[in-house]
């Protein structure tokens, strides 16, 4: 009963919604700031609207129509689609609330997540898709951060982009028989197996050295940032075990959690 009532979350991408707020929460304390619970709304609203909208257009596109999230979402699609208009009319109002320097910056970002819906099928057509969303997405969590204290820390940036697209690529390489099968252009169709895997463990050494060459000046998110890394590198070298009921799914989005640990030490 429990795991079901988890796959309909993970469907819903309720988990990647927690995960965002989650971040935006933690990074936030890096730049010392409150941004205010409007923005913790709009974030999560936003998450949201793009992943729901992204999965029901996928939800038609697949031709094998074998994926749960897409099954989920293909039939569940009415309801889903009076869910967007309740959650946009949600972060409309939102907008009212928010703070002006958070509201500019979120503007830049609506305009590069419709360019992403626009052009979603381009994007992946060339292998782009990923570092396309992997920047939007970690803008996305730091730009009330940064509009709020009118700095930009480029660790937290670097940080949080080398999760976010290892994220991506390393569900896109355990997924590529299904692209494959849905005709689904992606990074792991564009490049193949072999030098995906490379990129992933060229990626995750850049993102080692850069936690274990600031652990004593941000040790709790180089911490993190480590043991993020080390998870992924454990789901890549056990593919296997990690592909079984979808295990690199939850445990890939539940990284994104974890800061919640680092409030309750």
């Amino acid at each position: 009963m429990i795991f079901r009532i988890y796959s309909v979350f993970q469907h819903l991408s309720i988990d990647i919604v927690f995960g965002a707020v989650i971040l935006l929460h933690f990074f936030s304390k890096l730049y010392e700031v409150s941004v205010g619970w409007p923005a913790y709304l709009l974030l999560g609203s936003s998450i949201w609207l793009i992943y729901t909208i992204d999965h029901l257009r996928d939800s038609k596109a697949a031709l094998s129509g074998t994926r749960e999230r897409y099954v989920f979402h293909a039939r569940n699609e009415r309801w889903l689609k009076l869910v967007i208009v309740i959650v946009l009319i949600i972060a409309g109002v939102c907008l009212f609330f928010v703070n002006r320097s958070i509201l500019i910056g979120g503007s830049v970002l609506v305009l590069f997540s419709i360019l992403y819906v626009v052009f979603q099928s381009k994007f992946a057509k060339y292998g782009l898709k990923e570092t396309y969303i992997s920047i939007v997405y970690t803008l996305g969590i730091l730009v009330a951060p940064i509009a709020v204290s009118r700095s930009f820390d480029s660790y937290s940036f670097f940080l949080l982009w080398i999760l976010t697209f290892l994220n991506l690529i390393i569900f896109s390489w355990f997924e590529y028989e299904e692209d494959v099968n849905d005709s689904f252009a992606s990074i792991a169709t564009r490049l193949g197996s072999d030098k995906l895997t490379k990129l992933v463990v060229g990626i995750s050494s850049i993102g080692f050295a850069l936690g274990f060459l600031s652990i004593s000046e941000k040790m709790i998110y180089s911490f993190y940032l480590i043991i993020v890394l080390c998870v992924f590198i454990l789901l890549v070298f056990n593919p296997s075990w990690a592909k079984r009921k979808s295990r690199y799914r939850t445990i890939g989005d539940a990284v994104f959690l974890l800061p919640i640990l680092f409030e309750l030490l």
